[in-house]
């Protein structure tokens, strides 16, 4: 009778993920997968990890001597940290939580702020709600990828 080589049983092996230590940026627009990238970033933060929120308000002007505002804030970036700050619940309790609300150009703005705080990793949403700023800003996310000073994340 030939020999069969079947599969030695496996076991699973438990081990525990380390948490993230360093700095990390994420990006929140109020959307459902910067809420995803939210928390899962602060899920796996360590205890007393620095984790900065930027809400940024996309601002775009037209050229020339009249130049105005080509997309209006949806919602102020103030207000939305205090839904980001709701949505962590007492995940925020156990990291030392910055909440840092802007306006400019979204990408532009989470690569500056990952490079001054130094972080480890910037975390950004898939896709966010506001077409406007998409269709004349482009995606944040791809900008993100190709800017940051650190490793990127994109939650979907």
């Amino acid at each position: 009778m030939p020999a069969t080589t079947e599969p030695a049983p496996t076991r699973p092996i438990h081990r525990e993920q380390p948490a993230i230590t360093g700095p990390v940026v994420v990006g929140f627009d109020g959307s459902a997968s910067a809420g995803r990238a939210l928390e899962f970033a602060a899920a796996a933060m360590a205890d007393s990890a620095r984790l900065l929120v930027v809400a940024v308000e996309p601002q775009i002007q037209s050229r020339g001597l009249l130049a105005e505002p080509l997309l209006r804030p949806r919602i102020e970036a103030a207000e939305v940290l205090e839904v980001a700050r709701r949505r962590l619940g007492s995940l925020a309790e156990r990291i030392r939580l910055e909440m840092i609300p802007l306006a400019g150009d979204p990408a532009a703005i989470l690569v500056e702020v990952a490079r001054d705080a130094r972080a480890t990793f910037l975390v950004v949403g898939g896709r966010g709600d506001d077409f406007e700023a998409r269709v004349l800003l482009g995606s944040v996310a791809e900008r993100v990828v190709q800017d940051a000073p650190c490793n990127v994340l994109i939650v979907r």
